[in-house]
């Protein structure tokens, strides 16, 4: 296996963090890279749609599946080939004193994990670095985080 992470510090409180990172409808908003498409609960198929390629009618959607699922301390999805190579990025949210800490992670594996860590590596950083400016940026600016909304289930409450 094949590790690649990065951390943040924010003065987010960790119920925050947790908002944005499983409110998978506002990632188009926030992240400079991608927008998921999905439900933030674990074992969910999610499509991830890499926005920085030219919009297109033959945009390409990934497949992926949410295969870590904590709430309010860890998310997370794979995609890839079965056996060949495995791409898993979490966000681990761990709670400071004044705010939180984010641990992004992206993680190779499968037979080709090595070989497409040696070329990939400095695009892999360059991606979690310019995600978690984004996120910083987004959590900084302190924009209201809106829940996502609850199925309604009809009746009176």
């Amino acid at each position: 296996m094949r590790q690649m992470i990065t951390t943040i510090d924010t003065k987010a409180s960790v119920g925050d963090v947790w908002m944005l990172l499983s409110n998978f409808a506002v990632y188009r908003e926030w992240h400079p890279l991608v927008a998921m498409h999905g439900d933030a609960e674990f074992n969910a198929t999610l499509a991830i749609e890499p926005t920085a390629l030219r919009p297109g009618p033959d945009q390409p959607m990934l497949p992926a599946r949410v295969i870590w699922y904590l709430p309010a301390q860890l998310i997370g999805w794979r995609l890839g080939i079965r056996r060949f190579l495995w791409i898993d990025e979490t966000y681990q949210i761990i709670a400071l004193v004044d705010g939180a800490q984010v641990l992004h992670e992206v993680r190779l594996s499968g037979w080709l994990a090595h070989s497409a860590q040696l070329m990939i590596r400095r695009r892999v950083m360059r991606y979690l670095e310019r995600t978690d400016r984004a996120l910083q940026d987004r959590l900084q600016k302190g924009k209201a985080l809106a829940r996502p909304a609850l199925p309604s289930h009809g009746g009176s409450g």
